[in-house]
């Protein structure tokens, strides 16, 4: 077309006058000049898009290219657009397990699990003495594990593993509490014992019997006999004995009923005579009262 045929020429002659290839100072001299020199560029009817028109815009695309340019050429020169240096970013190494081994957590760190001869992994990291890789978990793409050095066999063709980043276990702080001390515990006083208390006067007096009755009387046949007695003290009365002689004998302890003692008795076979009952009463000092007796006519008809 027509309207392209001075566009070619103009590129030419650009580039022409650009320097050595891969210059792109040259190129960019002579766009600035063509503009200055008041070249308004090519023109595109009906099809330029907005920006894109004569005039210092004419030359937009072409400025790209100069770019391009630039960028083949390595580095831009500081009449260019950009002026950097480029630097290989490593993102990790192809490798294999070289045999089955277990898998550390950090470099020499515990064992967490296990890869095996023929896996496939990607070296990520090493330790800083490069005797450990880190490779990327197979089965949990966040969690990395870490392997002897001798173990992963990087694929040919790359570069050397010291170029990958340094990472090593984290470090622990453990930080000691002292215990807090006991309170000091003076000595316990030991009490004085005080003078030991004076007995009282000792329990020297005995019980008395007040009354002593046995009813029936006389008694008839093998009927039972109901002896009572009552007796006092100072401090009191623990216990009244009876005994008996005569037809019978024999002996037994009363009874505390309400506020007298009592014992029954009945005649073990139907021989007739006198009985004589004894009472003796005692208190809890061990004084025994004076024995009191009665007599009870027992009398058996058949």
């Amino acid at each position: 077309m027509a309207e392209f045929d001075g566009l070619d020429s103009r590129l030419r002659d650009a580039f022409a006058k650009a320097a050595e290839q891969g210059d792109s100072t040259g190129v960019a001299d002579a766009i600035r000049s063509r503009i200055a020199a008041g070249d308004p560029g090519t023109s595109v009817a009906g099809g330029t898009a907005p920006g894109w028109g004569g005039g210092v815009f004419g030359w937009l695309p072409w400025l790209g290219l100069v770019v391009l340019a630039g960028i083949g050429g390595s580095a831009l020169g500081a009449s260019g657009v950009i002026a950097s240096e480029t630097r290989e970013v490593v993102a990790g190494y192809t490798a294999v397990l070289d045999d089955s081994a277990p898998a550390a957590s950090c470099p020499g760190g515990p064992v967490i699990g296990e890869l095996f001869a023929g896996d496939r992994v990607l070296a990520v990291a090493r330790s800083d003495d490069s005797a450990y890789l880190g490779v990327r978990d197979p089965n949990d793409f966040a969690r990395t594990l870490w392997f002897d050095r001798a173990v992963v066999v990087i694929d040919a063709g790359q570069a050397d593993v010291d170029s990958l980043p340094v990472e090593a276990c984290p470090v622990v702080t453990v930080e000691v509490v002292a215990p807090t001390p006991e309170p000091t515990i003076g000595p316990i006083p030991i009490p004085v014992p005080g003078p030991a208390p004076v007995p009282g006067p000792s329990d020297t007096t005995a019980p008395k019997i007040n009354t002593a009755t046995g009813t029936p009387n006389p008694l008839y046949n093998l009927n039972p006999l109901l002896l009572r007695v009552t007796a006092g003290d100072g401090v009191g009365v623990v216990g009244v004995n009876v005994s008996w002689s005569g037809q019978f004998t024999g002996s037994s302890e009363m009874s505390l009923v309400k506020s007298e003692w009592r014992y029954t008795f009945t005649p073990p076979d139907p021989n007739s005579g006198d009985i004589h009952f004894t009472f003796r009463a005692r208190d809890a000092a061990g004084n025994v009262s004076a024995p009191v007796t009665i007599t009870i006519d027992h009398q058996y008809f058949g």
